[in-house]
């Protein structure tokens, strides 16, 4: 085997595997520190409505209770709780806390307490009145003229993208290249499917958890179980203004997180509550809270226009997304961006293509990052429809996609129509092994003996499938990584 090679298909032992494997390793919620309060949150039970009035004087009078946090005493503050790298892509529509409800699982209110259970049991004392609204959880309806508006004006987008708030629409994308009619005029055959993807949650071993403290120096700890620990430092100095050198962020060992801890909305409460009241504090959320108000994959549904001629020929691609937002737009336009952009480059030689998405304000779960970040929702339709042109010629999947996809070598021009949220780059693939997968993957699961075949074992059926997938990592010309060393 090549030198180049020699540690592939090697079993390497992982530094920490016997630590792990022991339970020595430290994750958030294992870091001890001195006399903390335990925050717990007050949540919507309803998917839509305004608080129109609300008291804290029961709940701040109970045992333990330090503080009690709602709309009126924390920051008005518009941010985007996505950990991107600012300015971010997304709409900043979220506050801390909000007199209008947009989905069950919104915050009302947060109690800080000496002790957990002396923070839940205030919770019910906090009397609020509600004046529900009717809610919207169809992404078609939300973009309705006459459909009730999740979001106001005063919201806005940080950087000059698309965003229609009156419309529902957090995000929208129209794209292309070639003549779309044209290709379609040119086609034997114009298939035309959509397909729908739905919500799925993160489920990590771990959940979310976050801890702050102060060191000797007065400065501001938090530890926290995220992916984005820069990204917590700043949008918790902007939305509580505390200086950003009061603050670091300590990233211990994470468990688990794909995608659902590239957000930052439970450390701001935290680091206020800590921050005014110069305690230590502690939020560790139930599996119930991760599942209501934590983030989940989007929901989509994707309508596809294909024209191919009798010999396999793609001439036109449409691609039409609408993809749910929920309640709020963190990742709104990346997700849906990559939905396009991590997967339509796969099949380079069509000359006449056109992506439009949009990501729609609804009053379900908030979607957020998750792995694949949109390429997975792209893949299963277009993987789907793929199978839908090689039936129509005649051709095995395998063979179709072997001879259309793009190898070393080539570009495509997706590449530069459409970006992670911005405009595209060019590029070129200087490395495919995608055939050889084919192949070994086809052998591995006997293909060509099983494919098209049911096998019955009493209730249930068996069979064999075959899908395809290209996945960039990192953003062009935006992703980059630095180091400094000192030397003495």
């Amino acid at each position: 085997m090549d030198d180049k090679f020699k540690n592939a298909g090697i079993s390497h032992l992982k530094l920490d595997s016997i630590a792990l494997a022991c339970g020595n390793e430290k994750y958030t919620d294992d870091f001890r520190i001195e006399d903390p309060l335990y925050i717990a949150f007050r949540y919507s039970d309803i998917p839509s409505g305004l608080i129109t009035d609300i008291s804290i004087t029961e709940a701040e009078k109970a045992p333990g209770v330090k503080t009690v946090l709602f709309y009126g005493n924390t920051p008005d503050k518009l941010h985007t709780t996505a950990g991107q790298g600012f300015p971010e892509p997304s709409p900043y529509d979220c506050r801390m806390f909000d007199r209008k409800l947009r989905f069950v699982g919104d915050r009302i209110a947060a109690v800080a307490a000496e002790t957990k259970e002396q923070a839940e049991a205030a919770l019910k004392l906090i009397k609020v009145v509600i004046e529900e609204t009717p809610p919207l959880f169809d992404i078609e309806k939300a973009m309705d003229k006459d459909a009730p508006v999740i979001h106001s004006d005063d919201e806005y987008p940080a950087i000059p993208v698309t965003y229609k708030p009156e419309q529902n629409i957090a995000a929208e994308i129209v794209t292309g290249f070639g003549d779309i009619d044209e290709g379609f005029n040119e086609a034997d055959l114009i298939i035309d499917e959509s397909y729908s993807m739905q919500y799925a949650s993160h489920c990590a071993t771990e959940p979310h958890a976050v801890s702050v403290y102060f060191d000797e120096r007065g400065r501001m700890i938090i530890i926290s179980s995220t992916q984005v620990p820069f990204h917590i430092r700043r949008i918790v100095s902007i939305v509580c203004g505390i200086e950003i050198k009061n603050i670091r962020v300590i990233k211990p060992r994470v468990g688990g997180a794909f995608g659902g801890k590239q957000e930052v909305f439970l450390e701001q409460v935290a680091a206020l509550a800590a921050w005014r009241l110069k305690r230590n504090v502690k939020i560790v959320l139930s599996r119930k809270e991760v599942f209501i108000s934590a983030r989940t994959r989007h929901a989509m549904r994707s309508r596809i226009r294909m024209g191919i001629k009798k010999d396999g020929t793609i001439t036109a691609l449409d691609v039409d997304d609408l993809m749910n937002a929920g309640a709020y737009g963190p990742h709104a336009l990346t997700v849906l961006s990559n939905a396009g952009a991590k997967v339509l480059p796969l099949f380079n030689k069509i000359e006449n293509l056109r992506f439009t998405g949009r990501s729609v304000y609804t009053n379900l779960p908030i979607g957020g990052a998750y792995r694949g970040y949109g390429a997975t929702q792209g893949y299963f339709a277009l993987n789907q429809h793929i199978d839908e042109a090689a039936r129509y010629c005649g051709e095995d999947f395998c063979d179709y996609v072997k001879k259309r996809h793009i190898k070393s070598g080539e570009t495509s021009q997706v590449f530069a129509a459409l970006g992670e949220g911005k405009e595209g780059v060019s590029q070129y693939i200087k490395s495919c092994g995608l055939s050889e997968c084919i192949d070994r993957g086809a052998a591995a699961i006997e293909w060509e003996k099983y494919r098209g075949k049911k096998i019955k074992n009493g209730t249930r059926v068996r069979g064999v499938g075959a899908a395809v997938a290209m996945q960039g990592s990192g953003i062009p010309e935006i992703d980059m990584a630095s180091a400094h060393i000192k030397m003495n």
